[in-house]
């Protein structure tokens, strides 16, 4: 695995190359981002300071245009808002052109005396000045740069604000835990891409076969049917309504929605045609809607990102309203869910009477300019931190500094389990699969969970690290994934070992970032996590009063 190093502070660039026998112990993605935190950074370092890197990832599979769902890409640094190792993983077509350029990773470090981007081809690499781009919104960026695949920082990052996103290809983004804050340390703009080299595949003839197999089971899921027609919004409202209610108001209330009435709004404001031209590169189920209507236009929310986030937390139906509102967050380079979470935040410490802002539940006119204010940097911390300023810790749903969303977890054991003991701090989606969606298990039963929360866990981290799309999860396996790799590398993984050292190595890296790791749910939510699910789950980790054991660091090879 070819990597760069590129330190901004004395503008030098070095090729280097992830050892093979890494490699089969952590893959790449998110998997070579703690395999580099572990063994070249120390725990303490400061998110902000020019010791951190960011690290920009593809992995084996990703750019490969037999394999199933192949054009994601992980971010990977420590978080400025919780101190500790953190990912994002975003699709588009970044991290398939990055391995066009014949780059399967990038680390960052350093900080820049003036704006740079960074431009990567298969020519050769530069540093550049972006004196001229910075002030730029993330969708001018990518204007600018029109031959190339691009990764941004908007105002917001420039500006610090801790819950800055990272903008790709104008309507995808590695949303979450603050990467664009790092950035904007850095004085780094962006990320530009483009190249023609085709990755090598190890046996062809072997992919094909395996990957035909995948693509069809895939295609027959009615999961990924509903994504590939109606996108996260439209597969997801109409399960979680009809099973634990959409939450509300910031967690205030819940409302159980009139599922086919949405679905028959949002299927006529889908442009199919545009939804295929922004598709990630080479995905086969294409999730991603573009959205029509008479007065605008604009890249369709996701369910978790976007529609709750911006949406029902906050009070607002309009799915036009809302889409108007995302698409700003992307403009902005903004955290959607964490932006969402900061008005709901103003909004209830303005009904408590502790500050005077002009906002309210369901005004989306006054929540664009806040929302706006938060791009140009007058609310910069994170929710749960401006909250506490105010004494008032309780009225923000987070884990680990982070704001949560998607479901309501007290109906839901499993997901609840997942939420608090999350390395970075938030939910994943996919731990609703069978508990929700596919409905192959009680979600109120303990029965089971502390596994499937482990192997959701585990799988989440081999997805990132391929690097491709989580939502191959609702059919693929981990026998799948160990068969794809040998397929294209002609190496013999097993994936769930790998899935297992991951999660592991990061939890380990924040117990010496931080001192100790509590796993618990906020006092928003109203609910504890329950105690012997929370035993079973460290018994099954290797893990003790949530930390790893010697043992278990050993028997991983993390030590």
């Amino acid at each position: 695995m070819k990597y760069l190093e590129i330190d901004l502070t004395d503008e030098r660039i070095k090729e280097r190359k992830m050892p093979k026998s890494d490699f089969r112990k952590w893959l790449g993605g998110r998997g070579f981002g703690i395999w580099y935190f572990l063994t070249h950074i120390d725990p303490k370092v400061d998110p902000l300071s020019p010791d951190n890197p960011i690290i920009l990832a593809a992995g084996p599979l990703t750019g490969i245009r037999m394999v199933p769902t192949p054009g994601r890409w992980t971010s990977y640094t420590k978080s400025p808002a919780n101190n500790r190792v953190t990912w994002s993983s975003a699709g588009g077509k970044f991290g398939p052109r990055m391995r066009f350029a014949g780059v399967d990773a990038v680390v960052i470090k350093g900080k820049a005396e003036h704006p740079v981007y960074i431009e990567i081809t298969d020519e050769g690499f530069d540093i550049r000045d972006a004196s001229h781009l910075w002030g730029m919104d993330t969708w001018e960026v990518t204007s600018h740069f029109e031959s190339y695949s691009v990764v941004t920082i908007g105002v917001a990052g420039e500006k610090g604000v801790k819950y800055a996103a990272l903008s790709c290809d104008r309507h995808r983004a590695a949303w979450r835990t603050g990467h664009g804050a790092v950035w904007g340390s850095k004085n780094l703009k962006a990320v530009v891409v483009k190249g023609e080299y085709t990755p090598e595949v190890y046996d062809e003839d072997l992919l094909r076969e395996r990957a035909s197999r995948m693509i069809f089971r895939l295609s027959q899921n009615d999961i990924v049917k509903d994504l590939r027609t109606r996108g996260t919004v439209g597969m997801m409202v109409p399960r979680i309504a009809k099973t634990c209610g959409i939450p509300a108001v910031n967690f205030n209330t819940r409302v159980r929605m009139d599922g086919e009435k949405l679905l028959r709004g949002w299927d006529s404001m889908i442009d199919r045609k545009m939804s295929i031209q922004k598709a990630c590169w080479g995905c086969q189920i294409a999730c991603a809607k573009y959205l029509k209507w008479e007065e605008g236009e604009g890249s369709g929310p996701e369910y978790w990102g976007g529609y709750l986030s911006l949406g029902t937390m906050l009070g607002i139906f309009d799915i036009k309203k809302i889409t108007k509102l995302y698409n700003l967050c992307l403009r902005l380079g903004l955290d959607v869910i964490s932006a969402g979470s900061m008005v709901a935040t103003l909004i209830e410490l303005k009904e408590a009477g502790l500050i005077d802002v002009d906002v309210e539940w369901g005004n989306a006119d006054k929540i664009e300019k806040v929302i706006r204010d938060m791009g140009e940097g007058k609310y910069p911390l994170m929710p749960i931190e401006y909250a506490k300023k105010y004494g008032r810790d309780d009225i923000v749903p987070d884990v680990r500094n982070i704001s949560v969303g998607l479901c309501c977890p007290d109906k839901v054991k499993g997901f609840a389990l997942a939420l608090a003991t999350s390395n970075r701090g938030d939910h994943n989606q996919v731990m609703l699969k069978d508990e929700i969606l596919l409905q192959r298990m009680d979600p109120q039963s303990k029965e089971g969970k502390a596994k499937y929360v482990v192997e959701m866990q585990n799988g989440f981290a081999v997805v990132d690290s391929l690097v491709i799309c989580a939502f191959s999860m609702y059919e693929l396996t981990f026998e799948d994934y160990d068969m794809l790799v040998e397929a294209v590398t002609g190496e013999k993984i097993n994936s769930y070992e790998i899935g297992e050292r991951i999660y592991s190595g990061e939890r380990w890296f924040n117990v010496q970032s931080v001192g100790r790791e509590e796993d618990k749910l906020p006092e928003k939510l109203g609910i504890e996590v329950d105690r012997d699910l929370l035993e079973e789950y460290y018994n099954i980790r290797g893990w003790k009063d949530g930390a790893p054991t010697e043992e278990t660091l050993k028997r991983l090879e993390i030590v």
